[in-house]
């Protein structure tokens, strides 16, 4: 499974190739945020009411990146927004063990939310441009690859550098980030001097190399005429009616997955130590079992299914969730939840990588950018909105939250299965 992860990576165009290790480094370096309640603590006279309020500052910033991605992408390149987010991440990383108050250090986390964040989209589009239609969704897959290996490596030097100095977890941060966005301008800069793939300029987001373009067929089975005329548009924020339904019905169908995959890092641990009442090695294991898999199995699975339709890979994705959802809610044995979790993370090994490819798939060119900030905005709704929804079900209903997630996610099921031979809100893959 390693040689073929590897090979898929390999593989890989070489500005997606400079955008997987950038990546990786990028995430590798994610020390600092998982540690920030913890800093706060030991270093300033906040109330936990403060701190917690900071940390939902962060996602908030990160909210306000995604839903302002499209117009950003219309004005910048997508490389100068990568290399510019990561130089202001590592500058507010720089700033905030340094800054004292709560206004002020609360608006210093939201500014580093805000740039953190810009980096998704921005590469979302960056990956959509630079590919053709049957690698983008390995190309995806290997994204999500360097992303959770380095969101392994990154917390768990983390916990060691934060017991030696807290202040020195935030300029580690900051130097990879520095590191990160020097790796990406160099060897993109590279990439565009030795090919004819990008140039690099405002207007390469909404139109791709002409090769590309007489080999792609219209992504909305319009003329040629009418796919050109949108390829040209400046309007970032509206779409054909046709594109703008078919977006829209699957962002609705997408954020049960989102509110779902929010759980495992913002609330497991709670749920298995103070309602189900194992010990806390079970986490753990689970977030193990999770992350193994993710690495060994991801990039293969997605290279086996790479022709299978929207439809189907959504389908056979959002099942295999709600079922290990499910089975959360209904069990007290550490070893069924290991079982469900090795069900969950196929799932979400299959549906991620499926949900970006299909909005690149639905997306005219003038609003691919502001898309895929939407998509991730999705995510970080569900970031934000999980925790407290999840304690509030757990108050009232005991222990059977997980219900209710794996239920929406089913409803997506049916809804799917309803609207995927409407060819006017649905987009099947040939």
């Amino acid at each position: 499974m390693i040689p073929s992860s590897l090979k898929a990576i390999n593989g890989l165009k070489p500005r997606i190739r400079s955008l997987f290790y950038t990546t990786l480094i990028f995430r590798a370096g994610t020390m600092a945020f998982p540690f920030l309640s913890a800093f706060l603590l030991q270093g300033e006279a906040l109330t936990t009411t403060q701190i917690a309020t900071i940390v939902s500052l962060y996602g908030i910033g990160a909210l306000v990146a995604d839903i302002f991605a499209g117009q950003l992408l219309s004005i910048f390149s997508t490389r100068t927004i990568i290399v510019t987010a990561l130089i202001f991440n590592a500058s507010a990383l720089c700033i905030l063990p340094f800054t004292s108050g709560y206004i002020p250090i609360a608006i210093a986390t939201l500014f580093w939310g805000f740039f953190y964040e810009s980096f998704t989209p921005a590469s979302y589009s960056e990956i959509t441009h630079h590919t053709d239609r049957d690698d983008r969704k390995i190309s995806f897959s290997c994204q999500r690859l360097g992303i959770n290996i380095g969101m392994g490596i990154g917390p768990a030097i983390g916990g060691v550098v934060f017991v030696m100095n807290g202040s020195l977890l935030f300029a580690i941060n900051a130097a990879i980030c520095l590191l990160a966005a020097a790796y990406y301008f160099i060897r993109t800069s590279e990439t565009s001097n030795s090919t004819n793939e990008w140039v690099d300029d405002p207007s390469n987001n909404l139109l791709t190399t002409a090769s590309t373009m007489e080999a792609e067929e219209p992504t909305m089975g319009e003329s040629e005429t009418a796919h050109s005329a949108n390829r040209g548009a400046k309007n970032w924020l509206y779409g054909s009616k046709q594109s703008e339904v078919r977006f829209w019905f699957f962002f609705m169908l997408s954020l049960p997955i989102h509110l779902s995959f929010a759980l495992p890092p913002t609330f497991l641990s709670a749920y298995i130590i103070e309602y189900v009442g194992l010990p806390s090695y079970w986490v753990s294991l689970i977030f193990m079992v999770n992350a193994i898999l993710i690495v060994l199995v991801e990039v293969p699975l997605n290279q086996k299914m790479n022709h299978v339709s929207h439809s189907h890979a959504l389908l056979w994705g959002y099942l295999l969730s709600g079922v290990g959802f499910l089975i959360f809610g209904h069990t007290t044995l550490g070893v069924v939840f290991l079982l469900a979790t090795v069900l969950w993370t196929f799932g979400e090994m299959i549906v991620f990588p499926s949900l970006t490819y299909y909005v690149s798939e639905v997306s005219e060119e003038n609003t691919l950018a502001r898309n895929m900030g939407l998509y991730s905005a999705g995510v970080n709704i569900g970031l934000i909105a999980a925790p407290p929804l999840a304690f509030m079900l757990a108050t009232q209903s005991g222990l059977n939250i997980w219900d209710y997630f794996a239920g929406s996610i089913l409803l997506s099921i049916v809804a799917i299965l309803l609207i995927r031979n409407n060819r006017y809100v649905w987009l099947e893959q040939n």
